[in-house]
């Protein structure tokens, strides 16, 4: 009877213990975490109106850009994610031409949602494996505001002419008192349309594909490139096509599992 008794009472103790931990192992298995933040910054690409000159570095429109990100998992495949980002668009183009010498740089404010297609289902690639891709689509908005390096200092005005060269006087200034100078690639000037008060602010349609790296059971990196296209013509201050304004960005994040 004693026997029987001690067995009884060690179920019951036992019991809680044993149901608790299949609990925590079943939700552990349906949900690994409840959300995901990263932090992380990169280099944004512009691509808008202006002529690609051969003499102009590829690079002279990068610009850095950072952000923040909020994710939710729903299930092995999907999931939906918040971001905010603030950084740098610019372009510059250059001519013998002397109307194509068009610059610009603009501070851009970019928060929007995703929905994220993770590879790593259990269906395509294991959910424990280290390296895993997935492709995301969302819609943003983007407040820009666009300012040009028309000015060397506070009182020279860039005069461009027709041999290439930057002067302070106009090509037909006979005076002879003009000199030769360089850009400064100080964005001083708010740059406005004549005809048209367009509006500093639109929409855009954000494209990712990206690799996460698992660098522990909370911890990941992750390697993306998006494609931005914006439901505007007017962040470079020109519409001189049926297209819209377009940026890439090539980023970096750390993302922490809570």
């Amino acid at each position: 009877m004693k026997k029987y008794l001690f067995a009884l009472f060690s179920f019951l103790f036992t019991f809680p213990s044993i149901a608790q931990n299949a609990d925590n192992s079943e939700i552990n298995s349906i949900q690994p975490e409840i959300v995901t933040l990263g932090i992380g910054t990169g280099y944004n690409s512009f691509f808008g109106d202006y002529l690609k000159a051969e003499n102009i570095s590829p690079f002279t429109n990068i610009r850095s850009a950072y952000f923040l990100t909020l994710e939710k998992r729903l299930g092995n495949t999907f999931g939906i994610q918040l971001i905010a980002s603030k950084g740098f668009l610019s372009d510059n183009e250059r001519s013998t031409s002397v109307i194509n010498n068009r610059n610009f740089e603009s501070s851009i404010l970019q928060v929007g949602t995703n929905l994220i297609f993770h590879f790593d289902n259990d269906f395509m690639i294991k959910r424990k494996s280290t390296f895993s891709p997935y492709i995301s689509a969302g819609f943003s908005y983007l407040k820009f505001d666009s300012y040009g390096d028309l000015m060397r200092g506070n009182d020279t005005t860039y005069y461009y002419w027709d041999n290439g060269e930057i002067w302070d006087v106009n090509q037909n200034d006979t005076s002879n008192t003009g000199s030769q100078v360089i850009r400064d690639y100080t964005y001083e000037t708010l740059l406005e349309d004549s005809a048209v008060a367009y509006n500093r602010s639109t929409f855009s349609i954000p494209i990712t594909l990206g690799f996460k790296f698992k660098l522990s059971k909370s911890l990941e990196g992750r390697i993306f490139g998006t494609y931005n296209l914006t439901l505007t013509d007017w962040i470079d201050n020109t519409m001189e096509n049926d297209n819209n304004d377009t940026y890439g960005f090539i980023g970096f994040s750390i993302n922490y599992k809570f």
